[in-house]
């Protein structure tokens, strides 16, 4: 497969910046890479879960050995494409989903991890085994974290959110929402302890086993 290949066998819009190919993935991001090259801002992929078991298209069983090396090699061509703010996300189950991530801190770096979205896919409870298996997992990683979250989708704000924040008091920033100032002292740092002294003079401390959420130095209460 190659560029001509490609082109003798599209159709459609020609100078479209979209693609679809149909074909194996390896080779067709072999020939991606000097046109997209640093240029994907979003890439998700669905590889085999390597469960053992049997599809349309293909038997989702090899050795371990060998799924880890094909999935590798997917990655190192998939890697190049992203863009700095780009990002990938990969759907995997428990089965292989440790080992991916090991390769996939080999590939994109560790740093570059961002989480693991864990979703329920079943609400019904899988007797034949051990234990039921409702979830599966999402691997994400950024090219450049910071690019990444200046450029990320924000949800926009629901009504339901937005109604929680009000301006009684008129402050020049804006609506506000009142919340605890105060959180669980365990990994506290000395900074979080000291007094407050609220604008009526009332002085205000942490309750016991607890600290104020910023220190000092951030607080700009008086």
């Amino acid at each position: 497969m190659n560029k001509k290949h490609i082109k003798e066998h599209s159709y459609g819009i020609s100078d479209s910046p979209n693609i679809i190919i149909h074909g194996d993935n390896k080779k067709a991001l072999k020939i991606l890479q000097d046109d997209y090259k640093e240029s994907v801002k979003c890439i998700y992929i669905d590889p085999p879960y390597n469960n053992g078991e049997s599809y349309a298209h293909y038997h989702d069983k090899k050795s371990h050995e060998e799924w880890l090396r094909d999935i590798t090699e997917t990655l190192k061509l998939l890697e190049p494409l992203l863009s700095k703010d780009g990002s990938i996300w990969m759907s995997i189950d428990d089965n292989e989903m440790h080992y991916l991530k090991v390769a996939a801190d080999n590939v994109f770096g560790r740093k570059n991890f961002l989480t693991t979205i864990v979703w329920q896919h079943r609400n019904t409870r899988e007797n034949r085994i051990i234990f039921s298996k409702n979830h599966e997992y999402i691997l994400v990683y950024a090219k450049e974290p910071k690019e990444f979250k200046l450029k990320r989708n924000l949800l926009p704000l629901t009504e339901s959110i937005s109604i929680r924040y009000k301006n009684p008091d008129n402050d020049s920033r804006g609506l506000w929402q009142s919340i605890s100032a105060n959180v669980q002292a365990g990994h506290a740092t000395q900074s979080q302890f000291y007094e407050l002294i609220a604008p009526n003079d009332k002085i205000h401390t942490p309750p016991k086993g607890r600290c104020w959420v910023y220190n000092k130095k951030k607080c700009s209460l008086k």
